[in-house]
C-alpha cells in the first residue's frame, strides 16, 4: 500500500514511527513465513488463501474507519498477515496445478503480480485524485472483497501421488534446490529493496529530476512482468543451476553499472530493465527448483525456506545501504550492494561446480537433493 506512509504523514505521525509502521508487513513475513508454509501444507492452499483475502478485507476496514496511530498499526498487522498467507499459499498452489510446465505457470503468476504492481498504483492514484484517502481505502476494500470472492471458485490443486512423501522442517535445508533457491530469492529481492530506499535518492543526488526514478521503476516493473510471463518458453529447456548462476551474475553487474555509468540515461534504463528481468526470472527459477526436488507433502514449507530470504534481504539492503550512505557515500553503498550480489553468485558457482561442469540440471532427471 503505497499510500500508507503518505496517510501516516497526513495524520501528523513522525518519520521514525512511519518507518516502523511501514516495516510491519516485512517483519511479519520474516518471522512467520516458515509457520505459514507449515500451515499451508497442513490445511491446504485454498483455505490459507481464503484466510489471507479476508485479512485484506479486515485491513481495508481498519484503514477506512481508523483515524489514529493504533488503528493504522492494526491495519498494517492485518495487511501483513494477508500478504503472509498469500505468499505462503499462492506459489505452492500454482505449482500443484495440472500440467508439466511448472516454469510457465509460475512465470505467468509472477508476470500477473508484476502487472498488478503497475496497474494497482495507477488506479489507486486516480481514485486518490478524486476521492482522497477515504476513497482510496474504499477502493482497496472493494478489490479485497473481489479477491475473496474469486478464491471461492478456484479449482482444487491436483493431488499427486509421490513416493517422496514429506520431510521434516529442518531437514529441508539439506536439499541443494533449497540452498540454491534461497540464494536466488536473496538476489531477486535486491531491486525491490533498492527501489524503496537507495535507488531513487541516488538518482536525484546525481542530478536527475525527482520524476526520473519513477520512470526507471516503471521500466523495472514492466521488464519483470514481461520476462516472468515468458519464462515458460525457455526456462524448462535450460539447466536450472546454470540459469541461476548466470542470472545472479547478471543482476550483480546491472547493480554495479548504476554508479559506474550514472551519467548515461540509456545505461540506467537498461540496468533497471535487467534488474527487473533477472529478479522475476530468479524468483520463478527458485520456485521451479524447489518444486523439482522437495517432497510434495512439504512443498509449501520448502518454498517458505527460500522465500523467507526476500523480506530478510529487503530489510538488510535498506538498513545497510542507508548507513553506508550516511557514513560514506551513496556511490559506495551501491557498489557494496552490487559486490554482495556478485559474491553470492560466485559462491553459488563454487557450490554448484560439479553440476555446472557436468551439465547436471535439476530439471533433467537429476533429483538434486543433498549436498555433494
Amino acid at each position: 500500500m503505497i499510500f500508507i506512509p503518505l496517510y501516516a504523514h497526513h495524520l501528523g505521525i513522525s518519520v521514525g514511527v512511519i518507518g516502523l509502521i511501514t516495516a510491519i508487513p516485512s517483519l511479519q513475513e520474516a518471522f512467520f513465513r516458515l509457520p505459514g508454509g507449515w500451515l499451508t501444507d497442513r490445511i491446504g492452499e485454498i483455505r490459507v488463501l481464503t484466510l489471507a483475502m479476508w485479512m485484506a478485507v479486515a485491513a481495508a476496514l481498519l484503514y477506512q474507519t481508523g483515524t489514529g496511530l493504533w488503528w493504522l498499526g492494526l491495519g498494517q498487522i492485518a495487511y501483513g498477515f494477508s500478504m503472509l498467507g498469500f505468499w505462503s499459499a499462492a506459489p505452492a498452489y500454482v505449482t500443484k496445478l495440472g500440467g508439466s510446465n511448472v516454469e510457465g505457470r509460475v512465470g505467468l503468476f509472477v508476470g500477473a503480480v508484476g502487472l498488478g504492481a503497475i496497474i494497482g498504483p495507477l488506479l489507486s492514484g486516480q481514485v486518490f485524485a478524486f476521492r482522497g484517502y477515504p476513497g482510496t481505502f474504499m477502493f482497496f476494500l472493494v478489490v479485497s472483497l473481489g479477491c475473496a470472492a474469486v478464491v471461492r471458485f478456484l479449482p482444487p490443486p491436483r493431488r499427486e501421488v509421490s513416493k517422496r512423501g514429506t520431510a521434516g522442517s529442518i531437514f529441508l535445508l539439506k536439499y541443494r534446490v533449497v540452498q540454491v533457491g534461497a540464494m536466488a530469492c536473496f538476489i531477486a529481492a535486491i531491486p525491490t529493496a533498492l527501489a524503496g530506499s537507495l535507488f531513487p535518492v541516488y538518482i536525484v543526488e546525481v542530478g536527475y529530476s525527482e520524476l526520473f526514478p519513477a520512470t526507471l521503476s516503471s521500466v523495472r516493473a514492466a521488464a519483470m512482468a514481461l520476462v516472468s510471463a515468458s519464462t515458460g518458453l525457455w526456462m524448462s529447456r535450460v539447466s536450472h543451476f546454470r540459469a541461476a548462476v548466470g542470472l545472479m551474475l547478471l543482476s550483480g553487474l546491472a547493480i554495479v553499472a548504476v554508479p559506474l555509468f550514472y551519467h548515461n540515461v540509456w545505461v540506467l534504463g537498461l540496468a533497471s530493465a535487467v534488474m527487473g528481468a533477472a529478479a522475476g526470472s530468479l524468483w520463478v527459477l527458485a520456485t521451479a527448483l524447489v518444486r523439482s526436488g522437495i517432497p510434495l507433502g512439504s512443498l509449501a514449507l520448502g518454498l517458505a525456506y527460500t522465500n523467507i530470504f526476500w523480506p530478510i534481504n529487503v530489510v538488510l539492503v535498506r538498513v545497510g545501504s542507508g548507513w553506508i550512505s550516511q557514513i560514506f557515500t551513496s556511490t559506495l553503498a551501491f557498489l557494496c550492494v552490487g559486490a554482495m550480489a556478485l559474491g553470492i553468485a560466485l559462491f553459488a558457482a563454487v557450490l554448484l561446480r560439479r553440476e555446472l561442469i557436468m551439465g547436471i540440471a535439476s530439471n533433467s532427471g537429476y533429483p538434486a537433493t543433498t549436498p555433494h
